[in-house]
């Protein structure tokens, strides 16, 4: 299984994939507290 070059060729695109949706949330969750800080000073 691990020697076959399809998977490697799916595993990086899938691993980055993954990576930028956990790291997408993590900003839009860490955006939507600032712009909570920024309504209440206003």
């Amino acid at each position: 299984m691990w020697d076959d070059p399809l998977l490697w060729a799916i595993l990086p695109i899938y691993a980055s994939l993954f990576v930028y949706d956990w790291w997408d949330a993590l900003i839009a969750a860490s955006g939507l507290e600032t712009q909570d800080e920024v309504k209440s000073e206003h």
